[in-house]
C-alpha cells in the first residue's frame, strides 16, 4: 500500500510543548526516518521567551534531520557517533550564545539544553521482501517499538537510566535518567545504535513518554493502540481518534509516530491485528489496579513484550562474559601447579581425577569463550563494525576452533557459526556493491569464510574462498609482515583443506 504515518503531537498547555518530531518519507530513495524528541525543560533554562526544553528538541529534530540528509537516511555504528558530535556542537554552541553554564555542573539539574532522542531508519516496502532491517539510534527514556500482530506490543529500545527499572516499574517509580542529548553531555554519554531485523508486518513506533508513562500498565497502551484501529475506517480516522483519546488523557507532551510495514492496504492491517485484540480483551482487562493485581499480567505480558531488549543488552552481557574468561583462562604455569607427583596421600587414580578436572575447567573457560565471540561477531557485523568484528572476535575465534572439536560445542553452537558464514557472505557481498569494504576487509571476508566451510566440510567452497584470499596477499606489490603473516595463515589453511579432501576421499 502506499507509505503512511500515524501522528500524534499533542502539547500538555498550548504553546507550552517541548516535544518535536521527524518523518521523512519522501527525502530519501530507499528509507524513511521516524523520530521523536522530548525537551527537558525542568533541567535546563531557555532564552528568547522560549523553555530550554523546546529549545533543545526542535534544534535537535533539525540537526538530525538536516545531517541525515547527506547520508540519504541511512543509519549506522559510525553515523551515530558522528550525529552524536554534530548535535552536541548545536546545542553547546546554542547554550554558549545565550545562556550562561550552570554553577550546578556536577549535577544533571546543571545541564543546559536537554532533550531525549528515538530515531528509526526503515527500508521501504521491497516487492516480495520478507524481512525488514530497520536501524534504531537513541538516549533517554523516548522508546522504539513494534507492534506486532503475533507478539503484540514489542518495546525495542531501553531506557537510560540512573537505576534500571522495567516497564511496569517505570510507571511507578520513574527514576532520573542516566543520559540524554545536551549542551553539556559527559564524555561517556553516547547515543545507543541497533540494526534490528524484523521478519513479519507490523508497525514501528517512535514514543515520547507522554505516550505509556501515564498509563496503568504497559498493555494498556497496545490496548490504546488496537481499540482505536479498530473503530476506525481508514487512516485519517485512526489518527484523529489516537489524537482525541490522549487529549483526554494527556498528563505530559505527547509525541507518537507509528508507521506500518509489510501491508497491501489499510483494511488489511486491520484485519491483521483482530485477534490480538480480542486476546487483549480476553486475558488483560483487569479493573483493579492495585499492584498486587497487576503483577502477574505482567510477568504473563512481558514474556513477548521484552523479547528485543534481551538483544539489546547481549552486546554488553557478551563483552563483560569475553572480560570475564579472558582472565579466567589458566596460565600454563597455574594449570600446571600444584604439583602432585611426589605427593604420597594421592593415588594414581586420585592424580588422574585431578587431571580430568583441571581439563574439565580449562574446556568451560574455552567453550564460554567462543560462544562469547560468536555473540559479538555477529552484533558488530550486523552493526557494520567490520573492522572490529575481525580484529576482536574473529582472529580469537580462528586459535579455538577446529574441526575435530566442532561437535562438542551443541548444536546451537554450531548453528551460530553456520549464521556466521552466512552473514559473512551476505556483508562481503554488501559491502563489495556499496564499497563499504576496501580490499583488505573483502579478503578478510574472503578467509573467515573459507575457514568456516572447512570447519564444516565444504572443502571446495572452502578451497575457492581461500584462494582468493591467498591470491591477493601473494600479489601484493610491497607487502607489509602483516600481510606475509596473512598470506602464510591462507597457505596453511589451504593445506589443511587438502589434507581433509584427501581423508575425505581415501573414505569414500
Amino acid at each position: 500500500m502506499n507509505s503512511f504515518c500515524i501522528t500524534v503531537n499533542i502539547e500538555i498547555a498550548t504553546g507550552k510543548g517541548e516535544d518535536a518530531h521527524l518523518f521523512s518519507a519522501d527525502d530519501y530513495p530507499d528509507v524513511i526516518v521516524i523520530g521523536v524528541f522530548d525537551g527537558l525543560g525542568g533541567r535546563s533554562a531557555g532564552y528568547d521567551g522560549q523553555t530550554g526544553g523546546k529549545i533543545a528538541s526542535q534544534k535537535a529534530s533539525e540537526t538530525v534531520g538536516a545531517f541525515l540528509d547527506q547520508w540519504y537516511g541511512q543509519l549506522n555504528a559510525e553515523i551515530v557517533k558522528a550525529l552524536k558530535e554534530k548535535v552536541y556542537n548545536t546545542l553547546k554552541e546554542a547554550a554558549d550564545a545565550h545562556i550562561k553554564p550552570s554553577r550546578l555542573g556536577g549535577s544533571l539539574a546543571g545541564k543546559r539544553l536537554c532533550t531525549t532522542m528515538a530515531l528509526a531508519s526503515i527500508p521501504k516496502s521491497i516487492e516480495g521482501s520478507t524481512k525488514y532491517h530497520v536501524s534504531l539510534a537513541w538516549i533517554g527514556d523516548s522508546r522504539l517499538y513494534f507492534l506486532s500482530p503475533e507478539a503484540g506490543l514489542q518495546q525495542l529500545t531501553h531506557d537510560d537510566l540512573e537505576v534500571k527499572k522495567d516497564a511496569f516499574e517505570m510507571i511507578r517509580e520513574d527514576p532520573p535518567m542516566s543520559q540524554y542529548l545536551s549542551a553539556d553531555m559527559k564524555d561517556d554519554w553516547q547515543i545507543h545504535f541497533k540494526l534490528q531485523e524484523l521478519d513479519k508486518p507490523g508497525c514501528i513506533l517512535a514514543c515520547t513518554d507522554g505516550c505509556f508513562q501515564y498509563l496503568p500498565a504497559p498493555w494498556e497502551f497496545e490496548k490504546l493502540l488496537l481499540n482505536t484501529l479498530n473503530q476506525s475506517e481508514n487512516v485519517k480516522q485512526w489518527e484523529d481518534s489516537l489524537n482525541q483519546q490522549y487529549q483526554d488523557i494527556k498528563q505530559d507532551d505527547v509525541s507518537l509516530i507509528l508507521y506500518p510495514i509489510g501491508y497491501e492496504d489499510f483494511e488489511n492491517l486491520k484485519q491483521s491485528y483482530k485477534d490480538r485484540q480480542a486476546y487483549l480483551q480476553d486475558n488483560f482487562d483487569c479493573k483493579n489496579t492495585n499492584i498486587g493485581a497487576l503483577n502477574p499480567l505482567w510477568e504473563k505480558y512481558r514474556e513477548t513484550y521484552e523479547q528485543y531488549l534481551y538483544s539489546v543488552e547481549k552486546l554488553e552481557l557478551a563483552q563483560s562474559s569475553v572480560e570475564i574468561n579472558r582472565d579466567s583462562v589458566p596460565t600454563q604455569e597455574i594449570i600446571s601447579e600444584p604439583s602432585y607427583e611426589n605427593d604420597s596421600t594421592i593415588d594414581h587414580g586420585g592424580q588422574e581425577l585431578i587431571e580430568d578436572h583441571n581439563k574439565y575447567e580449562s574446556d568451560q573457560v574455552e567453550y564460554n569463550l567462543i560462544k562469547s565471540y560468536l555473540i559479538l561477531a555477529q552484533i558488530y557485523l550486523e552493526n557494520n563494525d567490520f573492522q572490529e568484528a575481525i580484529k576482536k572476535f574473529l582472529e580469537n575465534l580462528y586459535p579455538l576452533l577446529k574441526p575435530e572439536n566442532l561437535n562438542s560445542l551443541g548444536q546451537e553452537n554450531i548453528q551460530k557459526i553456520q549464521d556466521l558464514e552466512l552473514l559473512l557472505e551476505q556483508c562481503l557481498q554488501s559491502g563489495s556493491n556499496k564499497e563499504y569494504l576496501d580490499s583488505d576487509l573483502r579478503t578478510s571476508f574472503k578467509f573467515f569464510i573459507a575457514w568456516i566451510n572447512y570447519l564444516c566440510n565444504n572443502l571446495d567452497k572452502a578451497r575457492d574462498y581461500c584462494k582468493e584470499a591467498s591470491q591477493y596477499y601473494q600479489l601484493r606489490v610491497s607487502p607489509t609482515a602483516n600481510d606475509n603473516e596473512k598470506y602464510k595463515k591462507t597457505l596453511e589453511l589451504l593445506q589443511k583443506i587438502d589434507n581433509l579432501t584427501q581423508i575425505s576421499e581415501g573414505e569414500n
